[in-house]
């Protein structure tokens, strides 16, 4: 599931291994749901490589993510709406905007309905309700409307969002295991001190056409 840092950096695997195997246990007592979202990680229908889509594996990883989200956050209930994203983002220490966005670039119109709300609409580039909005959608992807915004996304925009989600997801159980050392950032695609162990806020940086940037090979 995760990347190793790519240029030598020195992770404590022991320690990284020893809170795993705590949060599992604990995980186990309590009948959490941290099992059911590494299953969804390690879906066979996750691409081989980084240039392919797989809608069904988006499906999984967006899964995934809501069941790390109540676990990171001891929330019982299944309702999924953008502040619980929001608040991810601030136990994260993490920006709420899509990794790469710029605003002054124009967003394709396929990508609207990301930040559509009917009390109010969010700013294009927002995190959290791209997140909420595309995790309705895809967990129902059975209804028309649904499925044909979802299968209108562009192969690289389904990519990017692959990426972002398992950035998140990441992060999440690096948090729930106490790990506060560097990691390899899948989407700014370098090696970082997490960001609630750094002094300053550490995030993936802003580039233009951050997109178009998931078809690049990390380095081996």
């Amino acid at each position: 599931m995760f990347n190793y840092p790519d240029n030598g950096t020195m992770i404590d695997v022991q320690g990284l291994f020893d809170g795993f195997v705590r949060v599992h246990m604990d995980n186990v007592e309590r009948e959490g749901s941290l099992h059911l979202a590494l299953q969804y990680l390690r879906s066979k229908e996750r691409p081989l490589g980084r240039d392919e889509a797989s809608i069904m594996y988006l499906d999984h990883a967006v899964r995934a993510c809501f069941l790390l989200l109540r676990e990171t956050q001891c929330a019982s209930n299944t309702r999924v709406n953008d502040e619980k994203f929001r608040r991810c983002c601030e136990t994260l220490h993490i920006e709420d905007v899509l990794p790469g966005w710029d605003d002054d670039a124009d967003a394709p119109r396929e990508l609207d309905w990301l930040w559509e709300w009917p009390k109010r609409q969010a700013k294009p580039g927002c995190l959290s309700r791209a997140l909420a909005n595309l995790r309705n959608k895809v967990v129902h992807i059975d209804e028309p409307k649904n499925a044909r915004l979802v299968m209108k996304l562009p192969a690289t925009v389904q990519r990017y969002l692959t990426e972002v989600i398992l950035w998140l997801a990441e992060l999440m159980v690096l948090k729930l295991v106490g790990y506060g050392g560097a990691y390899y950032n899948r989407v700014s695609m370098r090696t970082e001190i997490v960001p609630w162990a750094s002094r300053l806020h550490i995030g993936p940086p802003r580039r233009t056409n951050a997109m178009e940037r998931s078809n690049r090979t990390p380095p081996p």
